[in-house]
């Protein structure tokens, strides 16, 4: 486990904001990064930058990251068999001191950070794009 986490917002392209409060489902796709301060469920894909999953926001369907994933909310549910996540990441998944992840993650590898409660099954077998 590592101790510190920082994230330059300008090289991981956050273009994209789903503030507080807010919540999308279905089908969604982003061209840029994606800052996740509110809730999204359903099957986004995020392309030409990293997932940042805020303390307090959450995602959870079948999620695919074409570069890296940040996680301070939560990834998943706890209460529902399976996690209702299936998050491929295309990149490294760091996993924050305030994360709490559910489900399935596949990435090419990943980092957590003390604090952080992992109950998903990671395979480390995804290949960069």
């Amino acid at each position: 486990m590592n101790d510190f986490l920082s994230l330059d917002t300008v090289s991981a392209n956050i273009t994209n904001r789903v503030a507080a409060g807010g919540v999308l489902r279905g089908d969604l796709s982003w061209n840029g990064g994606l800052l996740v301060q509110g809730h999204v469920d359903g099957s986004p894909l995020v392309v030409h930058g990293a997932l940042v999953v805020m303390d307090g926001a959450s995602i959870r369907g079948e999620v695919t990251v074409h570069g890296d994933a940040f996680l301070f909310g939560q990834a998943g549910e706890h209460d529902v068999q399976g996690g209702n996540l299936q998050l491929t990441v295309h990149g490294i998944v760091k996993i924050g001191p305030t994360a709490k992840t559910y489900g399935r993650i596949q990435c090419q590898s990943f980092e957590t950070y003390v604090g952080s409660q992992v109950n998903s099954t990671i395979t480390t077998n995804v290949a960069t794009q």
